[in-house]
């Protein structure tokens, strides 16, 4: 049975699961191949979309550090 707090995680999650190597790799791989000759000053990002399901805050809702 998978933990309560893994199970929270993936209910945020987009992709509805955690990512693994290959999501990092695969990318990597192709960066590094010809096929991506052309391909310069770019940032790819991995989170999966996770970032997208957090809530915003607004600047007024945000407390002073």
């Amino acid at each position: 049975m998978m933990d309560t707090n893994l199970k929270a995680l993936l209910v945020m999650h987009p992709f509805g699961r955690l990512g693994d190597p290959g999501d990092v790799g695969n990318p990597a791989v192709w960066l590094a191949s010809e096929e991506s000759a052309c391909v310069t000053g770019r940032v790819y990002v991995t989170y999966g979309g996770r970032i997208t399901s957090y809530p915003c805050l607004s600047h007024k809702q945000a407390k002073p550090l």
